[in-house]
């Protein structure tokens, strides 16, 4: 899965840098792009780690996961910030694509994952619908989804506005880049 979202980023970074237009645009930003970081979002890392570490290191491992990612966003939006201010996005967009092609080695270095123990694989016939109904009537899972929510939600509006903000306020752009990696 990994290894599939990196390549499909690297593609939409690709494509992205030879944007014409605002559908171009959309398909290799949005669409493309969406696909790849669903691929390589945490939630796909939590459940790697949750297949191969024991239950009673599952929250450390989690916890590397976290701050990795966010380690992560402290390292590469200054980064990137600089190469955007130094050669402008299309360039930037190709270099970055560079970074998913040394994702998709180190993800190949990976390899498969052990099948589940059947002790922990729990019903094999379990529809797609009848798994939705059952999160949707359980209450923890229906309050995790809103935190989730919320927590996208409002880092989304800052990666959106925080920028913006700075640049009106006379800021140079790697202050934004600085402040967005400091959330991090």
């Amino acid at each position: 899965v990994a290894l599939a979202g990196a390549a499909l980023y690297a593609v939409s970074l690709l494509l992205a840098a030879q944007s014409q237009g605002p559908t171009s645009v959309t398909l290799s930003f949005g669409l493309l792009m969406g696909l790849a970081l669903s691929a390589v979002s945490m939630s796909v890392m939590f459940g790697a780690a949750a297949r191969v570490v024991p239950p009673e290191k599952r929250t450390f491992a989690f916890g590397l996961i976290t701050s990795g990612g966010s380690f992560g966003q402290f390292l590469v939006v200054p980064f990137t910030m600089n190469l955007l201010t130094e050669m402008g996005w299309r360039e930037t967009c190709a270099w970055l694509s560079v970074g998913a092609l040394i994702i998709m080695l180190l993800a190949r270095g990976l390899g498969t994952l052990p099948p589940l123990p059947t002790a922990t694989r729990g019903k094999e016939s379990v529809s797609l619908a009848e798994a939705l109904r059952s999160a949707r009537q359980h209450r923890g899972f229906v309050l995790l989804t809103l935190s989730y929510f919320v927590c996208g939600f409002h880092v989304a509006l800052i990666m959106t506005h925080l920028p913006a903000f700075f640049l009106d306020r006379g800021l140079p752009p790697l202050v934004s880049a600085q402040a967005y990696a400091l959330i991090g």
